[in-house]
């Protein structure tokens, strides 16, 4: 690749493509150069090539780090979200006047074979659409490393926190967060307490090496005596799912958990045995959550002739499911059929309106690289454009505004616009522009509303809400928080894949370690790696004391929570 005379990206004939089967739950792309000194950047796009417009590249997820050598990590929790079907891979040369050699790797990992139980609990990422404490009810959650290495784990709770659960040795617990190692052939027995009133959500356990593990989901009278117990398998993602009706007697209920950062839209339809549609429904499952509903409760069941059929449930992006069969007392748990991993694009949203093929646009995470920057600081505004519609939109326009508020319009104070790309049903695109902090210090909100495009089903929602922006006067200086030395952590910034900072020991020391974010979204403290937070508190480095906390916020964002140089 090359020699360029500017900076290039290229594509068309100079993309890669290749084909994600939809059993795929983790694809990773790496970029390898002979001469790892020459500043080359990776991107992917899901559907279409990769694109350049108004000199910004137009991708789904990119790597762009200063070396030769980058890494792109895509599961069914990025954004957007893991999906069947095509991608495009493209490489940008920045250095001018040399040649670019290496390689590229596009690792597809799988659903584990064999079907059943077995082989779902089998797996390095589980997700337990279903967990409960309180009110009578317990999930205890049994691991077990069935690997010939160290499996170091992160349990992450949607819904609940770990003080639900007691101290147990070798478990790091905070916030929603426990974070363990299992030895080989090592096994965890981590139950809550039923001890406070009844909290409800799901759950992702996500280890470096293959573990087998499930929930057992009890219920409890007032006694504390178990009434019941069923197992929560771990459940494979997908995006059609069925279920057997047995008789009107026995409840059925889903639960469908969404990992994504964005809202899922499905499809409730019940069949008799001859496939005549009997009723449907549709409903949403915002990012991040679960609903948990019975079957009547979404569809009104018909009368006494309808004894047997099924229940087909079809999501418009990748989710986990798990059946819940309820007869008087008893219940037990019941993994569903999946028909297809395939993103169902014919689900349209519960009141979403408009006629067939309409698009939708909206702007949702809105982020900003600075969250207190001094008076006349630059800093980096993020949001994504999504078509949440059924049918394409042209290319458009967003607007970036300031306001004095977290409600973002048109009549705010306008500071910039990007172009965005003509975008399919589902689609996103990522959009980013440099900003000036004001001139007076203050609290300010960053956001940004994307132009109406014509046939658009709902022009209500074309606004995000606001990110909260502290902007400083710049003195006093001498104060925690850092930023005081050239490339310096500051508390409250926000770093993104390829970026990272200098942390200063305490006491107003010279020596540093390097905190990284990865390429895969996971961030880097000195010799510690973790994808969900990392916690330096009065921590010794060769002698050196550190104070430095970071919490992943999501799409491979960091934010320094605290640091005390």
């Amino acid at each position: 690749m090359g020699p360029v005379q500017s900076p290039t990206i290229f594509t068309g004939t100079g993309s890669l493509q290749w084909e994600v089967p939809a059993d795929a739950t983790r694809v990773t792309v790496t970029l390898e150069s002979e001469n790892p000194s020459i500043d080359v950047d990776l991107f992917v796009r899901y559907g279409r090539d990769n694109d350049l417009q108004n000199g910004r590249v137009v991708s789904d997820y990119s790597s762009t780090g200063s070396t030769g050598n980058e890494e792109i990590v895509i599961t069914p929790s990025s954004s957007p979200p893991l999906r069947a079907g095509t991608y495009f891979v493209s490489i940008s040369l920045f250095d001018t006047g040399v040649v670019a050699r290496g390689t590229i790797t596009a690792k597809v990992e799988r659903e584990p074979d064999g079907g059943g139980g077995d082989g779902e609990a089998l797996s390095r990422f589980h997700v337990f659409p279903q967990i409960a404490d309180g009110g009578g009810w317990q999930s205890i959650f049994l691991v077990t490393n069935v690997s010939q290495s160290d499996s170091r784990c992160t349990l992450q709770l949607q819904g609940l926190s770990v003080d639900r659960f007691p101290r147990v040795s070798g478990v790091s617990a905070s916030g929603s967060t426990a974070a363990f190692t299992l030895k080989s052939g090592g096994y965890l027995v981590y139950r809550s307490t039923n001890q406070q009133s009844l909290a409800a959500g799901y759950a992702t356990l996500d280890c470096a090496e293959p573990v087998e593990a499930q929930v057992l989901y009890v219920a409890k009278d007032a006694t504390g005596a178990t009434t019941g117990m069923a197992t929560v398998f771990s459940s494979p993602l997908g995006t059609i799912f069925q279920f057997p009706v047995l008789t009107p007697e026995n409840r059925l209920a889903a639960a469908v958990a969404n990992d994504t950062s964005s809202e899922a839209s499905c499809r409730l339809v019940l069949e008799d045995p001859a496939r005549v549609t009997q009723g449907e429904a549709t409903f949403s499952v915002p990012a991040k959550s679960t609903v948990a509903r019975f079957l009547d409760q979404v569809i009104a069941l018909p009368g006494g002739s309808f004894t047997s059929g099924s229940a087909t449930l079809s999501c418009d992006q990748q989710v986990s499911v798990i059946g819940l069969y309820v007869d008087g007392a008893l219940f037990t748990t019941l993994p569903p059929a999946i028909l297809s991993r395939a993103p169902d694009t014919t689900v349209v949203p519960p009141g979403g309106g408009g006629a067939a093929q309409d698009p939708d646009l909206v702007v949702e995470g809105v982020s900003v690289s600075d969250s207190s920057p001094e008076t006349g600081d630059s800093f980096t505004l993020r949001a994504t454009v999504r078509n949440r519609g059924d049918g394409p939109s042209v290319a458009t326009t967003l607007r970036y505004y300031r306001s004095s508020n977290s409600t973002i319009s048109s009549r705010d104070t306008q500071v910039g616009t990007d172009a965005v790309a003509a975008l399919g049903a589902g689609s996103r695109s990522a959009e980013s522009i440099r900003v000036t902090a004001p001139s007076q210090d203050g609290t300010y909100y960053y956001g940004g509303c994307v132009a109406s495009v014509s046939g658009e089903s709902n022009t209500g929602n074309n606004c995000s809400s606001g990110v909260r922006v502290s902007v400083s006067d710049g003195g006093g200086g001498g104060g925690g928080g850092g930023g005081g030395r050239a490339g310096e952590c500051v508390k409250g910034n926000t770093y993104d894949p390829g970026e990272g900072c200098d942390v200063y020991g305490t006491g107003g020391s010279s020596s540093k370690q390097r905190f990284s974010v990865l390429s895969d979204g996971r961030a880097r403290f000195g010799f510690a790696t973790s994808g969900n937070r990392i916690s330096a508190m009065n921590t010794t480095i060769n002698g050196v004391r550190y104070y430095f906390v970071a919490s992943h916020q999501g799409g491979g964002v960091w934010k320094v929570d605290d640091y005390r140089p």
